[in-house]
């Protein structure tokens, strides 16, 4: 399961680097919705990895690793105010 993972993120990676790669190319003048299928396919694949990973959602993956990174690298709680 954790080869799936790596595989899907590097997925993610591949398809957000040839969205850029296209607009870059156009000059930011792509038709509307031209990368629609792709935000789908990305949007299923984050789907995919947040159930690998135990969440329902990636709303709630994300949430998690939030707070995961306050508590460990800001030394505080999710629920406390930031320090600055």
């Amino acid at each position: 399961m954790t080869r799936e993972k790596k595989e899907i993120l590097k997925k993610i990676e591949e398809r957000e680097m040839w969205i850029e790669l296209d607009r870059q190319l156009s000059y930011g003048y792509e038709p509307p919705g031209a990368h629609d299928e792709i935000y789908q396919e990305i949007g299923e694949l984050w789907n995919r990895l947040a159930y690998l990973r135990g969440f329902k959602d990636p709303e709630e993956m994300e949430q998690r690793e939030q707070a995961v990174f306050l508590r460990l690298y800001l030394k505080t709680d999710a629920d406390d105010e930031l320090p600055f």
